[in-house]
């Protein structure tokens, strides 16, 4: 579980926070502006988590382009534009 820091006793603490964070990869959240101080390894995990997402989302709108009854396949554009 997180620790959790009111704002006002934030800052004289946010070293100590940064250390405890770095040394027991414990979570502390900072009430007031929905901050959170939190390990490099979990902050490498939620970029591997955004990408994963991203990638999720491009793949299901590659799919839907592929599966559109109008689209025009590629080698026909080809053809059509003399490239073959």
């Amino acid at each position: 579980m997180a620790r959790r820091l009111a704002k006002k006793s934030a800052n004289p603490t946010l070293s100590e926070a940064a250390k405890k964070a770095a040394t027991t990869r414990k979570r502390v959240v900072v009430r007031s502006k929905g901050v959170a101080v939190i390990p490099l390894a979990d902050l490498a995990l939620l970029r591997r988590l955004e990408r994963e997402a991203e990638d999720r989302e491009d793949n299901a709108a590659a799919d839907a382009a592929l599966a559109d009854p109008e689209r025009t396949p590629y080698d026909q554009v080809r053809r059509e534009l003399g490239l073959n």
